[in-house]
């Protein structure tokens, strides 16, 4: 059986010299970088097996909102690795939608300038905003389903009282 390419480390050593080359981790000596590497997949496991892209395309969304995470080992980084797992759009819906909603901001940079100072609040954001969506996605479904039911009902009622007004045609 052939190993996919994140169980023998192979994705997550690109994640990491990807982030080593924005500044996001630390680049010191080869048994610091692994105990950190380390310390890293013990916080936050899913890194592991994350697609290097979707990670880097969430670090640079993040970089180009402004955050600093050039401290990533700092007491917030845990919070700041979580937020590498979801993929940009996740961010971008709850800064921009989710959080400027509930927060009932003025705008999504002043919901961003909140973030900063409090990232656990973007995380929570995140989240939320997933949940969101999936129960929206849902409704959305719903609503179909029994407009396509309504459709249906109507016209089987259409036949029937055609067939009504038909027999009763014939038989007068």
């Amino acid at each position: 059986v052939e190993k996919e390419r994140w169980e023998d480390g192979h994705v997550w050593f690109e994640t990491c010299a990807e982030l080593r080359q924005l500044g996001i981790l630390p680049s010191n000596t080869e048994t610091d970088k692994d105990d950190y590497s380390m310390w890293i997949i013990e916080s936050v496991p899913q890194l592991l097996r994350l697609d290097t892209n979707m990670v880097l395309n969430t670090t640079q969304l993040l970089l180009s909102y402004g955050f600093d995470l050039s401290s990533i080992s700092s007491s917030s980084s845990k919070t700041f690795l979580s937020i590498l797992t979801y993929p940009p759009d996740s961010i971008q819906y709850a800064i921009e939608s989710f959080l400027k909603n509930m927060m009932a901001a003025p705008s999504a940079s002043f919901v961003l300038a909140v973030c900063k100072t409090n990232p656990e609040l973007l995380l929570s954001g995140i989240q939320g905003g997933i949940q969101e969506l999936t129960v929206k996605n849902a409704l959305g479904k719903a609503s179909d389903a029994m407009y396509s039911a309504n459709q249906k009902v109507a016209v089987d009622s259409a036949n029937v009282l055609k067939e009504i007004r038909a027999k009763n045609t014939k038989n007068m």
